[in-house]
């Protein structure tokens, strides 16, 4: 299969494209250049060979996205690509739009206008619902987003149904719930805890209180995969359904690897409105991730310790 993977260097587009090489599928990547030309995840997961092909653009070169979906005939395409961390999005809410919702825009009118035959997975967010009407949520919970970047991928969610409905284009839009893996980057608050607490013995911290349901990254793509390639264009939720607190996460890996740790509350780090109380009843239950928020902490303080790659072990 032909694969474009935007969003290459983040964690789910560097676990996708990992899978899909290990598949032997023809995989391309889209990739903002860098003055050091970095590749992220990417060179964590694939060290000295890269058996990809690499093309450098911005998903804002609404060109660029067009004529790749003109020229490749790609099988899928997977588009991670965002501005996906939160408190930036009120710094920059027009950029943060422009990224997230415009190549969402950009990359399904050139499907329907030059490919219409080619699947394309959306990655939307729990942080959809923002302030839930419901806990658990489900697929039909009303959405309430909280951030700029959960407004941006409102548009996302909203044009994968529209575009899925209107032209018949096979559009997967997934609802995944956190989940985090050990290329994490450390501004993503689990592995800043994990890194902190493991290396410094202290971590500072914004709401302790906020409950979030994490699961493991390999996983979740590896679901995301087989759904795309096996089930019929669908709107689906990815989450493990057991909820925890920052100050649970804290304290897990405190007491499994250093129990001298401590935290600092910075109220800098507190969002304007925080998203809470999110974990979900998983509408494919076939599908349901096994792996809990303990074991991602545990998996990422393996590779900050001895550099062990669990997520490879998934494919």
């Amino acid at each position: 299969m032909r694969i474009l993977v935007t969003g290459a260097t983040g964690q789910d587009g560097s676990w996708i494209t990992y899978q899909h090489v290990r598949a032997g599928d023809d995989v391309t990547v889209l990739v903002r250049r860098k003055s050091n030309y970095s590749l992220g995840g990417l060179d964590k997961l694939f060290q000295e060979e890269k058996p990809f092909r690499v093309v450098y653009g911005d998903l804002t070169d609404y060109d660029l996205l067009t004529s790749l979906v003109m020229t490749n005939n790609f099988d899928i395409i997977y588009h991670f690509g965002a501005m996906s961390f939160i408190p930036p999005s009120w710094e920059n809410p027009v950029s943060t739009m422009e990224i997230n919702a415009n190549s969402t825009l950009a990359l399904l009118n050139a499907i329907r206008r030059h490919s219409p035959s080619t699947k394309i997975y959306l990655a939307a967010t729990s942080e959809l619902y923002g302030h839930p009407k419901e806990i658990p949520q489900t697929i039909n919970t009303p959405m309430n987003p909280v951030s700029p970047y959960a407004l941006s991928k409102l548009v996302l969610y909203y044009a994968g149904e529209m575009y899925r409905k209107a032209f018949h284009i096979p559009v997967y839009v997934g609802i995944t719930y956190n989940h985090e893996s050990e290329i994490r980057g450390y501004e993503f608050v689990t592995m800043k805890i994990v890194t902190d607490v493991l290396t410094k013995g202290i971590v500072k911290l914004g709401n302790v209180k906020a409950k979030k349901d994490w699961g493991y990254a390999p996983e979740y793509v590896k679901y995301i995969k087989r759904i795309v390639e096996h089930e019929d264009p669908i709107t689906f939720n990815l989450c493990t359904g057991v909820m925890a607190t920052v100050e649970d996460y804290f304290n897990y890996v405190k007491q499994k690897f250093r129990p001298d740790a401590t935290y600092i509350v910075d109220p800098s780090l507190y969002r304007p409105i925080e998203a809470d109380e999110m974990t979900c009843m998983q509408s494919l239950e076939e599908y349901k991730p096994i792996l809990k928020w303990q074991d991602v902490a545990s998996i990422q303080a393996e590779y900050i310790l001895h550099g062990k790659l669990y997520g490879k072990e998934l494919v």
